[in-house]
């Protein structure tokens, strides 16, 4: 009984932000990432790309991480936009990850 006593007073360890997602591909205005390992198992990763001139259903997508914490996400990106990448674990919301879209070198 003590023991289940100490277990619930000891606090809880704050979700860490996404790690930085690899860009698999650039092409026309969208940008696929992959990430893996990189949030917690299955839980639901969020990406903004708050640019001006996106439309509304533009500005953000959202995937579920597979078991291993893996995803990948195409999303509406240009070189140079910012994004941040959160992830949500239960009703935790991890602080946010920022990536920079990088140029296209042909």
């Amino acid at each position: 009984m003590f023991l289940a006593a100490l277990s619930c007073a000891s606090p809880t360890l704050p979700l860490p932000p996404p790690a930085v997602p690899s860009i698999i591909d650039i092409e026309g205005g969208s940008v696929t990432l992959r990430s893996v390992n990189g949030v917690e198992p299955n839980a639901l990763v969020i990406i903004t790309n708050d640019r001006d001139g996106l439309s509304n259903a533009d500005r953000a997508e959202a995937v579920f991480a597979d078991e291993n914490g893996s995803w990948e996400e195409k999303i509406a990106a240009s070189p140079g936009d910012v994004v941040q990448i959160v992830q949500q674990f239960g009703t935790a919301l991890s602080p946010p990850t920022t990536l920079q879209i990088p140029a296209v070198s042909r």
